[in-house]
């Protein structure tokens, strides 16, 4: 049944993947793929603010399943941001490539830590040093 949660999930998350994606491509011309860009960020927001709800409360094994590895795992495209960060530097396109390789990393752990920070707030407690 596991795997059942994992399938729709992802299935979910893939839909809602390329119906952004695909949005913020249309209406965003960057040199860098701005809906991958937009999916990546998101997610990395959504996944750290799921994780601390997880692991504060009492969730159940099939919800987690469903939404963090299924939905977060099918929306995410990490890979595709790979890929088109390669095509950037095999094409010689250094300046871009630098700019998609900091903008995904640098504004995806912000925006994981942002996610973390805003179930704090939401939870009512500050967030703790570590």
């Amino acid at each position: 049944m596991n795997y059942l949660y994992v399938f729709f999930g992802c299935g979910l998350g893939g839909i809602a993947r390329y119906a952004l994606s695909k949005l913020a491509n249309e209406r965003i011309l960057t040199a860098v793929p701005a809906g991958t860009l937009a999916v990546n960020l998101i997610g990395c927001l959504l996944i750290g603010f799921a994780v601390s709800l997880v692991n504060d409360t009492l969730v159940p094994t099939s919800v987690r399943l469903l939404a963090i590895t299924g939905f977060l795992g099918g929306f995410t495209t990490f890979s595709t941001y790979a890929l088109e960060t390669a095509i950037l530097f095999q094409n010689h396109a250094w300046r871009a490539g630098m700019v998609s390789l900091l903008a995904h990393n640098g504004l995806g752990l912000a925006a994981v830590s942002a996610g973390m920070f805003l179930y704090a707030l939401a939870k009512g407690t500050p967030p703790a040093p570590r």
